[in-house]
């Protein structure tokens, strides 16, 4: 192995600095390897703990910081590094390939030729980041464009391969064409582009470049790409800046430098003077001669495809007008792809191949697999050097082949060339004509045809009507994606990737073909439909700038867009700079442009962001993962957990929850590589280490069905049906496993059925909870009726009307949520206090209101009521909402719901205020929610001086970090609290506020009335009805309305003392466990015969 020098420069690196050098100095092949770190004038103590760790280890100390390019110059020029080839390896990349150096210098054994040597690059998530770099294209240094394989999963290598440019991170730089280069160009500024600007110089001096994919390494950088999805409020814009846009934005700025000293624009490339200035180095290597069209025949030959399909009468028309085409008939055949036809499309074309002036040839599709698809069997049926896409509804000219013929030869780097398309009508408008889409589109559509688009030019995108291409085009870009089938855009997608490759598209007005074009009256929603859809596919593919990228490139090239007749810009290209100017000695960048680029880089480099949002956003985001996984969600999770290793790439508890997530979906490899990659930050992490170790679980077998177990004499047998959607415990749900509990206690056998299909089987009723999941719960009511006709069938319907509920929640969070100022609004919250939405102006729908039609929802909840025999609202009101909304009345019996009323009364304010320094406080119990309305209680509170106290799960990221956005400093958010301790805060409580969206969920503040609370509670009638005069009422929507109710009910708490007590007596009757499940036991003695015997009985 040629001498080799490791050089390693660093900046405020410490996270990885440790692990980076570990991982290198422990690789076998590093035995006669000088190692050199460079610090570039850290200040987080990383060089120093690196000392403290390899006390032999060379660390030079830059006194300023001056960039990576300086740092690594002072590397590649200390005596350790002499004569040696270097390899650079940031601190932030650890190598995971065992004799990984052994394999990059083989390379430089094996082809004599290569002055670089490049890695595969991956993301800490798995993904790769770069696979080598491909910056000489139509494309240039476009984000999602210039990376190889970018974003695909990191599997089994392939082979080596020549690129353009080797991504900086981990890169093997020969000696000689170190020397040859000079140095890496400092001008750049503190970082990026540098390490491209060495690959180009090292190719204009007869070097190549290459990439090892075997040797892999983990590059700990933000990033964002497909799997990047922000979950938090306010996350989104700042997480995307520092995971690429900034980064853009330093390139973009480093751009006029790279100009002025290679003579052309990165990121609006101009291939042709790339061409002329640098087509004979290696720089060209893949856009210069390889691309060049030289054709040995004056006629070459022509395969014209076509695709029909149940267009007789058109096709007819341009098989004609193609017969009359004036070019020697041996040099053209014409394929036609018939995509199933049934309108006699196959006879016609067997009968008019024998007397067709050229050889036609009809490929019989069984069925119709798109325009694409189709265009694809015509043109693998030929052979020939060029090919013609020719739709199946145009006119054409006789001349039109031989012009476009002459195109390709005049501008030999053309990969096809279109033309103009005329409107098949009486005016004979222009259809389509030399488009540009960027900054407006215009094409000419439908202006008199007057001349004023006959001529030649460069396009970004041609009509794909009538097209000839180049065969070769297809052989390095592929064929059309059928995954635009039906139609519309493949074009478009496949003139793009023939720039990106490098060729020119040209279009060519001087001839034209009339095209047939929809008057409107046949399209279809189904047609339209498709045609979005394509658009979107185009641009999710290439990216929305994708125009931008191409017109301007065309715009801003030394030709310009719009050529000589004859094509021929040689005179003009004559009076530019020569190639032996190049590269050019380009002056430093301004003051200006380099404090620029050292902001940029200092807010990207600082770990926790530069304010430390970072790191807020990244506990934010564990956070929302916990809880999904919490919640049996794991692929949500998953994705939050990737988003927070992509922006947060140095933080283990990140690559914890993935490797978590991963674990519970199956997928053991990469559950082991993400807990690999955390334990490489934090290799004595104890969860770290047991998920890197932790077997595959065994695949899940279902268990034999239990057989019924028998019963005891006389005993009656409930089946207890709840959603079967996993969620966390919610109101109904706890509200049943303590009727379940208080039941059990009766001695009576209950069995909870939270499954798709419940089994009724040795049951004698169902109970069946909470129609708020209708499309689950009428699934297994109808299940229950299918598999027991006879079975006595009881609801508790935990019912509410959510028109209002859906509409509070969008208003509130838009109001909340688009950053306004305290006065907007406290503006806006007047607009919506009057029941109007202050951006959509959308109105307010009213509780209990006339609806005009039912949702299916709705419909589906009305179902339900129909297949049960019993119904038991908590209150009167929800009866009445149930019979007006849904038109379904049935026997009912009010329940209310059972609480833990002895805990409630028998315990005392003295824990909580033993905990909790507030004293005469507003509490609100329950999930942090926009449905139970605590943002605008916060908002009420503001001013105040009232401490307000939150106990309730964050089970809503966004609306948590809103409340804690506008809460006030008194303001206390407590997660969770057991029973007892719950009980003891209802107590040290003055005011219990709850101005929920939500009818129903009124369970907290009964409890809070039995422990003596004052309440407020929204306006409605069943809180109403439950708590009469003594409660405090205010509109949900109205904050001086909440905020009057509280400070009303906080005021005259020491008076209402004996209103209170009487309250606190009422509900404790209502809802203490025993004498509900006492109520409930009679309601089903009264629905079913066998609850009647088992009940006596008993």
């Amino acid at each position: 192995m040629p001498a080799v020098t490791l050089v390693i420069p660093v900046h405020n690196d410490a996270p990885t600095l440790l692990a980076c050098v570990r991982a290198a100095l422990l690789d076998p092949g590093l035995d006669d390897v000088n190692v050199l770190v460079v610090d570039d004038a850290s200040t987080d103590g990383g060089p120093a703990a690196l000392r403290a760790a390899f006390p032999a280890l060379t660390i030079l100390h830059l006194p300023t910081r001056g960039g990576v390019a300086r740092a690594l110059n002072t590397g590649f020029a200390h005596p350790l590094a002499a004569g040696r080839d270097v390899v650079r390896l940031h601190a932030d990349v650890i190598v995971e390939t065992p004799r990984w150096l052994a394999q990059l210098a083989e390379i430089t054994t094996s082809r004599p030729a290569a002055g670089v040597i490049g890695a595969r690059l991956v993301y800490p998530d798995g993904r790769i980041q770069s696979e080598g770099r491909s910056l000489i294209t139509g494309l240039g240094l476009h984000p999602r464009h210039c990376n190889l394989r970018a974003y695909l999963a990191d599997g089994p290598a392939g082979a080596v391969v020549e690129v353009d440019s080797a991504a900086g991170a981990l890169a093997y730089y020969r000696r000689a064409a170190l020397d040859a280069v000079g140095s890496l160009d400092e001008r750049y500024g503190p970082a990026w582009l540098e390490d491209d600007d060495f690959c180009i110089g090292a190719r204009h001096r007869g070097y190549k470049v290459f990439v090892q994919p075997a040797v892999r390494a983990v590059h700990y950088t933000r990033c964002a790409g497909p799997a990047f999805a922000p979950k938090v409020a306010g996350s989104e814009k700042p997480l995307h800046q520092i995971t690429g846009h900034l980064k853009e934005t330093a390139s973009q700025v480093q751009a006029t430098q790279w100009e002025a000293k290679w003579g052309w624009n990165p990121y609006y490339p101009d291939l042709n003077e790339i061409r002329r200035l640098h087509g004979h180095t290696e720089i060209g290597w893949r856009i210069g001669e390889p691309l060049r069209y030289q054709s040995a025949e004056e006629f070459p030959p022509v395969d014209c495809a076509l695709v029909t399909w149940n267009s007789l009468k058109l096709l007819k028309r341009t098989l004609e007008t193609l017969a009359a085409t004036d070019y020697p008939a041996d040099k053209v055949r014409v394929y036609v792809a018939d995509n199933g036809s049934t309108d006699g499309t196959g006879e016609y074309l067997a009968a008019l191949a024998a007397t067709y002036p050229f050889a036609l040839h009809a490929i019989t599709l069984p069925l119709n697999t798109g325009v694409a698809a189709g265009i694809n069997a015509a043109i693998l049926a030929g052979s020939a050097e060029l090919v013609a896409r020719l739709d199946d509804d145009i006119a054409l000219e006789p001349g039109w082949l031989k012009a476009f013929v002459e195109d390709l030869r005049r501008r030999p780097f053309a990969g096809c060339v279109g033309t103009k398309t005329i409107n098949d009508n009486p005016a004979r408008t222009l259809q389509w004509a030399c488009p540009h889409s960027y900054p407006n589109g215009y094409n000419y559509r439908d202006e008199p045809n007057l001349g004023q688009a006959d001529y030649l030019a460069r396009v970004a995108a041609i009509h794909g009507c009538c097209i000839l291409y180049r065969r070769d085009t297809f052989k390095r870009c592929g064929l059309f994606d059928i995954r635009y089938s039906p139609t519309q855009y493949d074009d478009i997608d496949h003139n793009f990737a023939l720039i990106h490759a490098g060729y020119e598209v040209l279009y060519d007005g001087r001839t034209h073909v009339v095209h047939k074009i929809s008057t409107g009256l046949d399209r279809s929603f189904a047609g339209l439909a498709s045609a979005s859809a394509n658009g979107s596919k185009m641009y999710g593919k290439w990216g929305r700038d994708i125009f931008e990228r191409l017109d301007s490139a065309i715009v801003l090239s030394r030709e310009g867009r719009y050529l000589p007749d004859d094509g021929d810009t040689s005179a003009w290209l004559a009076t530019g700079p020569r190639p032996a100017e190049f590269p050019r000695q380009a002056a430093p960048l301004g003051v200006g442009h380099r404090k620029v680029l050292d902001d940029l880089y200092l807010s990207l480099a600082a770990p926790d962001g530069a304010d430390g949002s970072i790191l807020n956003f990244a506990g934010a985001h564990l956070e929302r993962g916990r809880q999904l996984l919490a919640k049996g969600f794991f692929m949500d999770a998953l994705d939050v957990f990737l988003t927070t290793v992509n922006f947060h790439p140095t933080r283990p508890e990140a690559f914890a929850g993935l490797s978590d997530a991963y674990h519970r979906l199956g997928y053991v490899d990469q559950a082991h590589a993400a807990a690999r990659r955390g334990l490489h930050l934090a290799p004595e992490d104890p969860v770290l280490t047991d998920l890197a170790a932790r077997p595959a679980a065994a695949p899940a077998i279902p268990a034999p069905r239990a057989p019924v177990t028998p019963r005891a004499p006389n005993t009656l047998r409930v089946l207890m049906v709840n959603a079967f959607q996993p969620r966390l415990p919610d109101d109904d749900l706890g509200l049943m496993h303590a009727t379940v509990d208080a039941l059990r206690a009766r001695g009576v056998e209950v069995e909870i059925a939270s499954v798709a299909r419940p089994d009724p089987s040795g049951f004698d009723l169902a109970h069946v909870w909470n129609i708020g999941f209708p499309y689950q719960t009428l699934s297994q009511v109808n299940a229950l009726r299918v598999a027991a006709p006879a079975l006595p069938i009881l609801l508790t319907p935990v019912y509410e009307d959510k028109r209002e509920t859906t509409w509070s929640v969008a208003a509130i969070q838009e109001i909340f949520a688009s950053g306004q100022t305290q006065v907007q609004i406290e503006q806006a919250l007047r607009t919506l206090s009057r029941g109007i939405t202050p951006v959509s102006g959308e109105a307010r729908p009213t509780p209990r209101g006339v609806h005009l039609y039912r949702t299916a929802q709705e419909t589906c909840q009305q179902r339900i009521l129909q297949l049960v025999d019993h119904l038991l609202p908590f209150t009167a009101a929800e009866e009445a909402d149930l019979r007006r909304e849904l038109g379904v009345q049935r026997p009912h019996t009010l329940l209310t719901p059972p609480l833990p009323v002895t805990a409630l009364r028998a315990a005392s304010a003295e824990w909580f205020q033993a905990r909790c320094a507030a004293r005469d406080f507003v509490l609100c119990v329950g999930d942090l929610d926009p449905q139970k309305n605590q943002l605008l209680l916060l908002q009420a509170m503001r001013g105040t001086g009232l401490p307000v106290v939150l106990v309730g799960r964050w089970r809503n990221s966004d609306y948590t970090e809103l409340c804690r956005r506008y809460a006030t400093p008194e303001t206390l958010f407590i997660e969770q609290l057991e029973t007892d301790q719950l009980a003891s805060a209802y107590h040290a409580a003055r005011v219990h506020a709850t101005p929920s969206w939500q009818d129903c969920r009124l369970a907290p503040s009964m409890a809070a009335a039995i422990a003596g609370c004052s309440v407020v509670v929204s306006q409605r009638p069943a809180e109403q009805e439950l708590f009469g005069s003594v409660a405090h009422y205010c509109n949900p929507a109205d904050v001086t309305s909440i905020r009057n109710a509280v400070l009303t009910a906080h005021r005259a708490h020491p008076q209402n003392a004996a209103q209170r007590q009487t309250l606190s007596k009422r509900l404790t009757e209502l809802c203490e466990a025993d004498a509900v499940v006492g109520r409930l036991l009679e309601i089903y003695r009264n629905v079913t015969p066998r609850a009647a015997l088992a009940l006596t009985a008993a």
